[in-house]
């Protein structure tokens, strides 16, 4: 692995077997980072006071992504719904449905 303030650049040392164990690495990783964020807006609850101000409260995507993984959801659920389910002892998010294409298609018939 790479330091964090060089990252993505190849050090030395960098074999072709560490050149596709990082391809492998930055797709898991950056995979599982986009679904968890796409799951955050998807679950995310858009509440007010009594005022009719937006309570942020506890809606963070930290709050979100430690409540998940960690197995706290009781506590934020005035916040989230909790669509996805974690693979067993991992953080791995399930994928998110692609809707780029849905939005493309939508674009191209109005």
């Amino acid at each position: 692995m790479t330091g964090q303030d060089c990252f993505p650049d190849i050090e030395n040392g960098c074999t072709e077997a560490c050149k596709a164990k990082m391809i492998k690495y930055t797709q898991y990783v950056f995979k599982n980072y986009m679904n968890s964020v796409c799951w955050y807006y998807h679950d995310v609850k858009i509440l007010e006071d009594y005022n009719g101000n937006i309570d942020y409260g506890y809606s963070s995507f930290s709050d979100y992504k430690s409540s998940i993984v960690n197995g706290f959801k009781e506590e934020h659920s005035r916040y989230f719904n909790y669509t996805p389910q974690l693979e067993e002892g991992t953080s791995k998010f399930p994928d998110y449905p692609n809707v780029l294409n849905d939005d493309n298609n939508n674009n191209q018939q109005q």
